[in-house]
């Protein structure tokens, strides 16, 4: 899994910067982008770089709403392959999985999870994978942006969604953002997700073509494979995100570095990796975080690290330390 991320994610950036009387050669010389970069498609730059990019021109041109405007101009172009891929799936539900499972091959800054919310709608919850970037409410805003463009894209014009949630404070009035997304808008949640409805996931894709699509799917997972951070440090990364979902499992990795398992299981042999022993030495390293947390209750403890009872936790504990979670926590 690679840090980079491709610079096509920044298409309609120089349109944008001077429609708000912005320098754009200014900006991109301050973050050491070129306008060949711009112009490449296979050209690269730091998710990090991404990241304070967009907070820098929404700070500097006074535009709160830089990221979500972005993000809905620039489209499917931001996923390449995948959205290809996508329109080719039976329906808008299946290409949304689709999206969530291989997005980590382009934009590997952004993990997105697609899960049941309730009988009307499901949930696309956004979890930003980068950290020590700075606020992130923009690189957030713009994969909104983003993910609202290709809905319309795949279930139509007249898909709205279900409800829109962010983890940050608004930016603008709330009014602003009932008007662009069209459905309610909620701030300081704990999360960020857009909750898309049935009736939209269940439409049928007019492109559908199972083989086209294959086709596709191994493009990007032999595209995808290089990476500039060693295996150990991804599969590290990728479950601290996973564990408290209780989805951290290899599969589930392997889906999002898009790879089959079994490339996977291959590549972690032959580095004298053990996926097990990774999990382990890192919950038992967060644990030690968590527990200075004094209002932190061990139920809770235990869901963050993946473990579906209390008692996984304490059998854990006594193994790694010698002592009940509780014991450890006054010692620490």
């Amino acid at each position: 899994m690679s840090s980079n991320m491709r610079t096509w994610t920044l298409h309609g950036l120089p349109e944008l910067v001077s429609e708000l009387g912005g320098d754009v050669g200014l900006i991109l010389q301050q973050f050491n982008i070129s306008r060949r970069q711009l112009e490449s498609d296979d050209a690269t730059l730091p998710s990090p770089t991404f990241i304070r990019l967009l907070e820098f021109c929404a700070r500097e041109l006074k535009c709160p709403d830089f990221g979500l405007r972005l993000g809905f101009r620039l489209g499917p172009e931001a996923l390449g392959p995948i959205v290809l891929m996508a329109k080719h799936c039976e329906t808008a539900g299946e290409a949304a999985l689709a999206i969530s499972s291989y997005l980590h091959a382009y934009i590997p800054a952004l993990t997105l999870q697609l899960a049941p919310l309730n009988q009307s709608a499901r949930r696309l919850q956004f979890t930003v994978a980068t950290t020590g970037v700075g606020s992130t409410r923009q690189f957030l805003e713009w994969s909104m942006g983003v993910s609202l463009r290709n809905l319309k894209l795949l279930a139509g014009d007249s898909a709205t969604p279900y409800a829109i949630h962010f983890s940050h404070p608004a930016l603008l009035p709330l009014n602003s953002y009932k008007r662009f997304f069209g459905s309610p808008v909620y701030f300081g949640e704990e999360f960020t997700s857009l909750d898309i409805r049935k009736s939209d996931l269940n439409k049928s894709l007019a492109q559908n073509d199972p083989q086209l699509r294959q086709v596709l799917a191994d493009y990007i997972e032999k595209t995808a494979i290089s990476s500039d951070a060693s295996l150990e440090e991804q599969i590290r990364t990728t479950t601290k995100i996973l564990l408290p979902t209780g989805r951290c499992k290899l599969k589930v990795i392997a889906n999002q570095y898009s790879m089959s398992l079994r490339t996977l299981q291959r590549r972690l042999s032959s580095e004298g990796l053990n996926f097990n022993e990774i999990v382990d030495d890192i919950r038992k390293e967060l644990l030690a975080v968590y527990l200075q947390e004094r209002n932190l209750p061990l139920t809770q403890v235990a869901a963050l690290l993946g473990y579906g009872e209390q008692s996984s936790l304490t059998h854990a504990c006594q193994r790694w330390y010698g002592r009940s979670p509780a014991q450890l926590r006054i010692e620490l």
